[in-house]
């Protein structure tokens, strides 16, 4: 009725868990890394938005001491 030699051995069970281990560790640093690079493409993103609103507050600062009174934003 039951045959032996055929069932999962400790050590196949073993190294089964030790690739679910290490690929969800490899997930993890993947995961890790993605949220590091976000962190520092929204900080780059915030310099850039920071660094063109200087830009058009010093154009439209300039437009007004030129006193040309027709102030257009696009």
């Amino acid at each position: 009725m039951f045959e032996s030699g055929g069932g999962v051995q400790v050590g196949e069970v073993r190294a089964g868990a030790e690739a679910v281990a290490s690929a969800l560790l490899a997930d993890v640093a993947a995961l890790d890394e993605v949220g590091r690079s976000w962190r520092i493409e929204n900080r780059c993103a915030a310099r850039k938005v920071l660094a063109a609103g200087r830009f058009w507050e010093s154009w439209i600062e300039r437009d007004i001491r030129l006193g040309s009174g027709d102030i257009v934003d696009c």
